[in-house]
């Protein structure tokens, strides 16, 4: 193969370019982290989802917030949370998203312990 310096060199910072991209793409695809835990709760439904939006906005996550249905929702900074209510079955389930699991595990047991 024959090739002048300034192509190896183009070609060279092209394959380096090529890589990061590809390392970059990875991790996005990769998807965010997720931390998810139950309760067995004895509430009724109405006070579940009072405890719910307590605790979601105790800990922050105040950003695009909404009660819908079962659930409460809200999320800061990259991490979105669900705290659902099930009460005709006795359960609460929490589950915090985001880019890593370290924060999400954190964010996950705050809301948990707080509840």
């Amino acid at each position: 193969m024959i090739r002048s310096a300034s192509t190896g060199a183009t070609c060279a910072g092209a394959v380096v370019a090529l890589v990061s991209v590809a390392g970059a793409m990875t991790a996005a695809l990769a998807g965010p982290s997720m931390s998810t835990n139950w309760t067995a709760t004895t509430l009724e439904q109405t006070e579940c989802l009072r405890r719910a939006e307590r605790v979601m906005r105790d800990a922050g996550l105040s950003r695009n917030f909404e009660i819908v249905g079962q659930s409460v929702f809200g999320q800061i900074d990259a991490y979105t949370a669900v705290v659902r209510c099930i009460a005709d079955k006795g359960v609460v389930m929490f589950v915090v998203a985001g880019p890593t699991l370290d924060e999400s595990k954190r964010r996950m047991r705050e809301l948990f312990d707080k509840f």
